[in-house]
């Protein structure tokens, strides 16, 4: 689709709930660190390999559950931090932004998980591109993450949505408008303003 307008969304606590805080969270309910413990190591030895995709599935889970002092099973892990990820109300927009602009995802994720529960939301027909850090290396707010989406200023509206503040702040400093999604979901009207406006 080619559009004048370019709608580009985060995917975490955008779409879908983000999965890690619950996460933990079992996992402190099952081992015996606490969900602050296992927070720090997350953020400090696992987020930026895993995202940026330095780091494969098996070893993410391998690492965590040994610091967690739990049973390492990947594939039991893996289905309940699916089952966290669930649609948030601005899935159920996609079809009508996308009818008027296109849609790309900027995220810091590791691809698999999300794109199967995207797909389940039947969605995937209305995004144009994913730049996802595990396949992109980049990631928010590092400037090269925004590097396909600066090259459309100029020939496209662009508005990037993110839910931290941090990330939109980025985007600004490139020339990128951004609106920073919050927890009540008010943004979503917000964007429909912007998306929906007859061209």
């Amino acid at each position: 689709m080619s559009s004048e307008r370019l709608l580009v969304l985060d995917i975490g606590n955008v779409l879908l709930r983000d999965p890690i805080s619950q996460l933990l969270k079992s996992l402190s309910e099952e081992g015996s660190r606490t969900w602050e413990e296992l927070r720090q190591f997350y953020l400090n030895q696992l987020r930026v390999p895993m995202w940026s995709g330095g780091m494969s599935e098996d070893d993410f889970w391998g690492k965590l559950c040994s610091y967690a002092h739990v049973i390492s099973e990947s594939e039991l892990w893996h289905q309940r931090l699916l089952e966290t990820m669930i649609a948030l109300p601005a899935i159920e927009r996609m079809h009508d932004w996308s009818s008027k602009n296109e849609i790309w995802l900027l995220s810091n994720h590791f691809a698999e998980w999300p794109l199967g529960r995207l797909r389940d939301c039947g969605v995937m027909p209305t995004i144009s591109k994913m730049l996802i850090s595990s396949e992109t290396h980049y990631l928010k707010p590092d400037p090269k993450a925004f590097g396909l989406v600066k090259t459309q200023l100029g020939t496209s509206t662009v508005l990037f949505v993110d839910d931290k503040m941090v990330n939109v702040e980025a985007a600004k400093n490139l020339g990128i408008d951004g609106l920073v999604a919050d927890s009540d979901g008010d943004w979503i009207a917000n964007v429909d303003k912007w998306a929906m406006t007859s061209s």
